[in-house]
């Protein structure tokens, strides 16, 4: 009768180890496959923030080069002639529309002193 209560209680035993180690396995597997849940959340807004670093690289660039040429005769030239309407000694200037009639004379961009002004007739 012992070795039937000593049998019973190896049994017993042998499945309260067995439910343990099932559980231990079954928690670690959920842990192990929310950290890999978190760690594609993580790796996703890695490579966001990354495109949005290379985006602002990109302004940052374009932003730089139009600084620089900012600083340049072209572009000083370039906003006399389209924003101001400023035009070179000689050149003519064509306005398309109706409302060409209302409009200044067109002001020289640079005066040359030895340049000849045009008669205004």
């Amino acid at each position: 009768m012992a070795n039937k209560r000593n049998r019973s209680a190896a049994r017993t035993i042998r499945l309260g180890l067995g439910a343990f180690l099932l559980l231990l396995v079954v928690g670690y597997g959920a842990t192990f496959l929310q950290q890999q849940k978190s760690i594609a959340s993580a790796q996703a807004r890695i490579d966001e923030l990354n495109k949005t670093l290379s985006d602002l690289q990109l302004t940052a660039s374009a932003l730089e080069s139009d600084l620089e040429f900012s600083k340049t005769d072209a572009y000083i030239e370039r906003i006399a002639r389209e924003e101001l309407g400023y035009v070179r000694n000689g050149e003519i200037k064509f306005v398309e529309g109706e409302s060409a009639a209302g409009l200044d004379e067109p002001q020289p961009i640079a005066q040359q002193p030895d340049a000849q002004q045009p008669d205004d007739q």
